[in-house]
């Protein structure tokens, strides 16, 4: 069975698309082209089918470059034809003045997240590294079994694989323009052959183990928590570019989770005088918790809080300063409710504190989810996932509000017949707020009796334990 991101449903509510597909230009499909006509993908017009829903183009996560001029983003579709996927990366200018262009390299595989060393039916996104100058990204790849390590160059088109040896590569980063960093987990041979030389004895039922598996058999560790379990090659290596593989030296090693953390994040929360912000927990004893009522406040060199309603909330995703430095632009999930803690979380906003003037401003507030935002000027960069609509990327004009697609991988899916949805507000015996969509067969006959499916689907931004 083909492993893929749960199917998202919030795309099949009940809404309108705000403009025509000829009016955002979502009739180019520029995906597609550079799949190629062998790679089937959702038809157009008709009713939505299963086909269509398998052969989805999903959107993995966005990189801004450094000069904030241009995002890198993986898309991948699955081929039930041959039990696996076609993954391509492009680059696209934030200003909308072009379409994506693809990069000289086959994507590989999705790389799926493993829980207990089984695979978990949830790909996370996948997430390029500009080069501090801009000139280069660098991507993982998931080919024959390995996670390798690649550069590209963005003037040249060139791409090299970077030698990193049989360890799968577990995150990396930038150190400098010409210096990549890059940890290594798990040495899938030698794992192997440790595993099969243990069977030669009998394996040992310990954690390793899943009893609930199809077979009993060690699962592979997680080398980050495990870094002495057989097979792990746990390190910090140092590529640099056009030179050889090193091991990284002390001060490199020392500085490789800071630059995991992201300078980046670090100085968007921080202006130019020292000012920070944070979204604190309301009740100092739950800053700890996993989802904590928080409101944006001023924390140095004095506290001071917003005390507009939009800028409390328990989803609060993320935020920073804009430009002008002055102003702090946040978003979130929040209620149709008008609840202050967001639940259901079927609505998201994008909004803007003046902390002069104590003001804020709604720039963004609409049906579905709001992800993975980056501010450049005066727009945000953010992937989206709404209405009748699979995930793509936006840009919102930061002053009108207004948004202009920048990236839509699925134009398909805006020529589709949509069957009728009804939202419901849930509430379990703890008193927790969800929703759900009835979807209504295309073919729906009042009165007549139809069986009822369940999709479970992983909110964004909330621990799920797999229950």
């Amino acid at each position: 069975m083909v492993i893929t991101r749960l199917l998202p449903l919030s795309f099949i509510l009940a809404a309108t698309i705000p403009q025509s597909a000829s009016a955002q230009g979502l009739t180019a499909d520029w995906a597609g082209n550079t799949f190629g006509a062998a790679i089937q993908g959702p038809a157009l017009g008709g009713a939505i089918s299963i086909n269509d829903l398998v052969r989805l183009r999903d959107l993995g996560g966005i990189s801004l470059s450094p000069d904030g001029l241009k995002i890198a983003f993986p898309v991948y579709q699955a081929i039930p034809e041959t039990n696996n996927y076609v993954q391509k990366w492009f680059v696209v200018r934030t200003d909308g003045s072009a379409p994506p262009e693809a990069i000289a390299l086959d994507g590989g595989q999705p790389i799926s997240t493993d829980i207990h060393g089984l695979p978990y039916s949830y790909v996370f996104p996948a997430y390029a590294r500009w080069s501090p100058d801009g000139k280069r990204i660098a991507i993982r790849r998931l080919a024959e079994g390995r996670i390798e390590l690649w550069l590209v160059e963005l003037d040249s088109g060139r791409v090299a694989q970077v030698p990193t040896g049989p360890a799968q590569v577990t995150s990396f980063a930038w150190a400098t323009n010409s210096t990549l960093l890059f940890h290594t987990g798990l040495n899938v041979a030698k794992f192997e052959a440790s595993v099969a030389n243990e069977a030669d004895h009998g394996w040992l039922l310990d954690r390793r183990v899943q009893l609930y598996a199809s077979r009993v058999k060690p699962t592979p560790p997680n080398c980050d928590r495990q870094p002495e379990a057989p097979g792990c090659e746990s390190q910090t290596r140092a590529y640099d570019v056009g030179g050889q593989v090193r091991a990284a030296s002390e001060r490199e090693d020392a500085q490789y989770s800071h630059l995991l953390d992201s300078t980046a994040t670090a100085q968007r929360r921080a202006n130019a005088t020292g000012t920070t912000v944070r979204a604190a927990a309301i009740d100092p004893r739950m800053e700890d918790k996993d989802m904590p009522m928080r409101q944006m406040r001023i924390e140095a060199p004095t506290k001071k809080e917003c005390g507009d309603p939009r800028c409390i909330g328990m989803y609060i995703h993320d935020y920073g300063w804009l430009p002008d430095e002055k102003s702090i632009w946040f978003y979130k999930l929040e209620s149709s409710l008008e609840r202050a803690d967001g639940a259901p979380r079927d609505m998201s906003g994008f909004y803007v504190w003046n902390v002069s003037t104590g003001k804020v401003r709604t720039i963004f507030r609409q049906p579905g989810v709001l992800d993975d935002c980056h501010v450049h000027g005066e727009a945000a960069i953010c992937i989206e996932e709404a209405a009748k609509t699979p995930r793509r990327v936006i840009s919102i004009n930061l002053k009108s509000g207004k948004t202009h697609v920048l990236a839509d991988p699925n134009p398909a899916f805006a020529t589709k017949k949509y069957p009728r949805v009804r939202e419901i507000v849930l509430k379990d015996d703890e008193g927790n707020i969800g929703f759900a969509q009835v979807i209504y067969p295309n073919d729906y006959i009042s009165g007549k009796r139809y069986p009822v499916g369940r999709h479970l689907r992983r909110p964004v931004g909330v621990n799920y334990d797999g229950r």
